[in-house]
């Protein structure tokens, strides 16, 4: 009798064979697709928009926007015929003056939107850091603002009281004669007056600034703080650290003429609320869509670097008829923050796209998931993971 070549048996194996070939089959084209859609790219190499910029601390000012705006602003600068290399425009300049046109001194203490940030410079120019000198370590920064902050709060309080009728101010303060008064105010001013002056020449940012009794007496007497914050930042931008730019900035042209270069505005890509996706495709066409390529900001959760592979800081949920999909901060778990996406890479190992983030928490790595790998403040980061982090993505662009 003759044998059977097809038996269940064996059909069952070419089946799973045929099965196992497909699936291998699929995933290399998928793995060929994928890494045709995230060539390389990084912009802080050689001849990149980013090969002048440095990383950056924010240390404790809570200011990331503001960090990650401005270097979009740089960068842009620089690529686009601005020469001026020395100029690295100050954050921290940037967010007080954005905060003080704005009439916003709640956000000081953390918060605020990276457009603001460059669209306000944009319009009136910046403050180099250069002209802001940084003798102070970073993480004294945040103290070293609210220091400025509880002396102008102070002042005011017994502001209040002091400034009334001498009569008054007698009558309120039991025990004090309106003699006492009188001097109380000149001593409240006085020392309100020597607290600045103290702090200017010793430690800071702002850093051997002088300013006169009159001045530092004329900012205190402002009901907001940044004021006097602002007047500190003008004496050292005015000694020739400020870039007008009036929507553009001038550089030399051909034959000695001046050839106007204009910043263009800052939007926001996508409104909060979309899936991962379309972040992650939002990203992908910026970052091929222009020339030079140029920074990509995101809003997103930092906790997804400390934590690594497959954390998740948002929830997601369908509003009402399927709407567009919306998203929460899970509490206590996202750790909202702003940085860049200045680069991309295939990694063949993983099988992944990853991104590279310039992050603005120094040079140190310690920060970091070891599933992430850190050059000196620059992270990799698996597209996926990041993506499910993300909430909001803005750019410079017409």
């Amino acid at each position: 009798m003759k044998k059977k070549i097809f038996s269940l048996k064996n059909s069952t194996k070419i089946f799973l064979l045929i099965l196992l070939f497909s699936f291998l089959s699929e995933r290399a084209l998928y793995a060929a697709y994928s890494s045709s859609n995230c060539q390389y790219l990084r912009m802080d190499e050689a001849g990149g928009t980013m090969e002048h910029i440095p990383v950056m601390d924010q240390g404790d000012t809570k200011f990331c926007f503001s960090y990650a705006a401005t270097q979009m602003v740089d960068a842009y600068r620089f690529s686009h015929g601005d020469g001026r290399l020395y100029h690295k425009t100050s954050p921290i300049a940037a967010a007080i003056k954005m905060f003080l046109y704005k009439k916003d001194k709640s956000n000081l203490q953390g918060g605020g939107d990276q457009c603001k940030i460059a669209n306000y410079v944009r319009r009136y120019g910046s403050c180099g850091r250069y002209a802001i000198k940084d003798y102070f370590k970073a993480d004294e920064q945040g103290k070293y603002l609210e220091s400025f902050i509880a002396i102008h709060k102070n002042y005011q309080s017994f502001k209040k009281i002091y400034s009334l009728d001498t009569a008054i101010a007698a009558a309120l303060t039991p025990g004090i004669s309106a003699k006492k008064v009188i001097k109380a105010r000149r001593m409240i001013t006085r020392d309100a007056i020597n607290q600045v002056s103290c702090q200017l020449p010793q430690r800071g940012e702002f850093t051997q600034y002088e300013m006169t009794s009159k001045q530092i007496l004329k900012a205190l007497d402002e009901d907001n703080p940044l004021y006097l914050l602002e007047d500190i930042l003008d004496t050292g931008c005015s000694k020739g650290g400020t870039i007008p730019y009036n929507g553009g900035w001038f550089s030399w042209g051909g034959k000695g003429l001046f050839s106007k270069k204009y910043l263009p505005y800052c939007k926001n890509a996508l409104l909060r609320g979309q899936k991962p996706s379309r972040y992650l495709k939002e990203i992908h066409q910026k970052l091929n869509g222009s020339f030079p390529q140029q920074p990509v900001s995101i809003s997103y959760c930092s906790q997804s670097l400390k934590k690594g592979k497959g954390f998740r800081g948002l929830r997601y949920y369908d509003q009402e008829s399927n709407a567009q999909s919306s998203v929460k901060e899970s509490k206590g778990r996202c750790g909202k923050h702003v940085s860049l996406i200045i680069g991309r890479k295939w990694n063949a190992k993983t099988n992944k796209c990853q991104l590279l983030v310039r992050n603005s928490w120094g040079t140190s790595c310690n920060s970091y998931a070891d599933d992430w790998d850190c050059e000196k403040g620059n992270i990799w980061v698996d597209e996926e993971d990041l993506g499910a982090n993300i909430y909001e993505v803005k750019y410079l662009g017409n």
